[in-house]
């Protein structure tokens, strides 16, 4: 990345981050990194979007968040479940999350929540979705540890980000390659309506 040779799935991010910066002008926005692992998004939000993003990171694995402490010691993160954030309804500019839903069972309550601390954007990135099938959960090997993998029904994810008062702004290939027919892995930005 570094060299100018960025993984197309931290080009999408850049990109919209950068337009997203571009809209608040000179004005810095909060950014919460919901599920941010070992922090490494920080570093690409600020290769991308240099200044005016002021990060914070959670994430309720204690063994991620020790590795992004160790990696980005003035990094702000915290452990947090995303089904029951203790972040204020509406006080962070933009959500942002790769990958963690699909690893929530109730991923609809963790949607909520992340819909709920939301001001202005929701961004969804690498959400792995089935176009014609219903939801399904399953429990796989990952990290040497069960995990949830929770393959989202599209409309039903759609669905319920209007009924949450979300408006579907930007859809696009997350980057990462290909996913069998009946499935997509897609980056989503929401901006919440006007009440």
């Amino acid at each position: 990345m570094r060299n100018g040779e960025a993984p197309q799935h931290f080009q999408v991010v850049g990109r919209i981050l950068s337009g997203l910066k571009e809209q608040a002008g000179a004005r810095a926005f909060s950014l919460l990194d919901a599920g941010c692992g070992s922090g490494y998004y920080s570093e690409i939000i600020s290769h991308f979007v240099p200044g005016g993003i002021h990060y914070i990171g959670v994430d309720f694995n204690l063994g991620m968040l020790s590795m992004a402490r160790q990696y980005y010691p003035a990094l702000p993160v915290a452990r947090m479940d995303l089904r029951r954030l203790a972040v204020r309804d509406a006080s962070v500019d933009l959500v942002m999350s790769g990958a963690a839903i699909v690893h929530i069972r109730e991923w609809d309550t963790a949607l909520k929540e992340l819909t709920r601390v939301t001001r202005k954007w929701l961004l969804l990135h690498r959400t792995l979705v089935y176009t014609s099938t219903p939801t399904s959960v399953s429990v796989e090997r990952h990290y040497e540890k069960d995990v949830y993998r929770v393959r989202i029904s599209e409309a039903e994810f759609l669905a319920l980000t209007d009924k949450l008062g979300m408006t579907l702004t930007m859809k696009c290939d997350a980057g990462e390659g290909q996913v069998p027919d009946d499935q997509e892995n897609n980056t989503y930005l929401f901006e919440r309506r006007l009440s």
